[in-house]
């Protein structure tokens, strides 16, 4: 998922040990996307130059060196607003 707008309760629950990962903006507007933030500056860190294109930091993740990425598991099930996207 992409572009994500909006989230259950259950899932902004569990994405809150994630400071970074917050709504642009003041984050109580009904408008904006989630998205990460820099830890030093917090400046929006959009979805398309992490993962859209070759080389970007989540492209071709399933081809990239073991333990580069860590996973973390939601018990439950969740909803959420998005986009989604794939390559050929």
């Amino acid at each position: 998922m992409s572009n994500v707008w909006a989230m259950d309760e259950g899932l902004a629950e569990a994405m809150r040990r994630w400071s970074c990962y917050r709504k642009e903006g003041d984050g109580e507007s009904e408008g904006g996307n989630f998205a990460n933030h820099c830890p030093h500056c917090g400046a929006v860190q959009e979805d398309y130059l992490l993962h859209s294109e070759p080389g970007d930091v989540f492209f071709g993740l399933e081809m990239g060196e073991p333990g580069g990425v860590e996973f973390t598991g939601v018990e439950g099930r969740v909803g959420l607003s998005g986009d989604y996207g794939f390559r050929v």
